[in-house]
């Protein structure tokens, strides 16, 4: 994991997650981030550390927003969902490429 819980409440600012539920969102925003880049730099910077921050806010909001759903009836069961919204994938790449585009170079 690129970050730690004082990490993520002192210098990026989060307050969406939880200390309890930390671990699990930064493991899985750092998988996600090295599942994008091309190599991994040897040495965490505080760009990797604000970008897995940012991911895992993506992620946690995906999973206590249920990923889009604007509306829900179970008495004649029907869905709806916000319109016009970009899928979880997209949010978590976009928020990624605010702090490690540079260190993507000619992969973008």
């Amino acid at each position: 994991m690129f970050a730690d819980y004082t990490y993520y409440t002192g210098t990026y600012g989060g307050t969406a997650i939880a200390e309890a539920s930390f671990t699990l969102y930064g493991n899985r925003a750092t998988a996600y981030i090295n599942s994008i880049m091309p190599v991994t730099p040897e040495t965490v910077t505080d760009n990797l550390k604000m970008a897995m921050c940012a991911v895992a806010d993506e992620m946690y909001k995906d999973d206590t927003e249920h990923g889009g759903i604007q509306g829900e009836n179970n008495d004649g069961y029907s869905v709806s969902y916000k319109g016009g919204t970009k899928t979880p994938v997209r949010l978590c790449y976009e928020a990624a490429m605010l702090y490690i585009s540079d260190l993507m170079g000619r992969w973008l």
